[in-house]
């Protein structure tokens, strides 16, 4: 499995920027399309939302299954991931468990073998069902789920990971990828002076000391 992150600005708004983690199973046909991502949107003037996105080329066409979860439902998505890991812990035959999205759409987990799990979203768009799976080994999932805690509490991906398993993980250190994210707060912080936006600005001003003093 492949990991890498990074940190976008949403449409040149100061008021709202991105980040998150892409992921290439060890089993993908095409790595350039091929990934599940897990993005936080982080934005001064309202509450954060989170997005977990399921991609892959099928025939000539790349499907993409995104779905935006609130706070909540984040947080209900970790605990159903957890407790399916739980489950195959106790027996490894015949486990399936759906996770249902708000506004439409379903993940599902099932089990496979006893190396292997399914991974597969359903979505209805233009009155179109996109299903998007992965067949993930089960080391894999437990990555999944610790990147998903990592979104979730701001924190970076561990310093641990990135050899675990044989797996590549982002090559860039920790401190490099803290200097990467202060680059891009200092970027959105000169946005924010240009544009005379002092509610952005403080706000920016105050992440870059949290990250500064962690």
């Amino acid at each position: 499995m492949e990991i890498n992150g990074f940190i976008l600005s949403k449409h040149n708004e100061v008021e709202k920027f991105h980040y998150g983690i892409k992921l290439m199973p060890s089993r993908t046909l095409d790595k350039l399309t091929d990934s599940m991502i897990i993005s936080r949107e982080k934005s001064i003037n309202k509450m954060d939302s989170y997005t977990i996105c399921f991609k892959r080329k099928q025939g000539i066409k790349v499907v993409s299954n995104d779905f935006i979860l609130s706070e909540k439902s984040f947080e209900d998505y970790m605990e159903f991931l957890l407790s399916f890991n739980g489950e195959l812990l106790k027996a490894e035959k015949n486990i399936k468990s759906e996770f249902i999205v708000d506004k439409g759409g379903k993940i599902t987990l099932s089990f496979l073998n006893k190396d292997y799990i399914k991974i597969s979203s359903e979505k209805i768009e233009n009155n179109s069902l996109n299903k998007v799976f992965f067949t993930l080994l089960r080391k894999e999932l437990l990555v999944y789920i610790t990147v998903l805690k990592d979104i979730y509490s701001e924190k970076e991906i561990e310093s641990s990971l990135n050899y675990s398993m044989g797996y590549l993980i982002n090559p860039l250190s920790r401190s490099e990828r803290k200097q990467l994210y202060l680059d891009a707060l200092y970027a959105f912080i000169d946005s924010a002076l240009d544009h005379r936006n002092k509610h952005a600005f403080d706000m920016l001003s105050k992440e870059i000391q949290r990250v500064l003093n962690y």
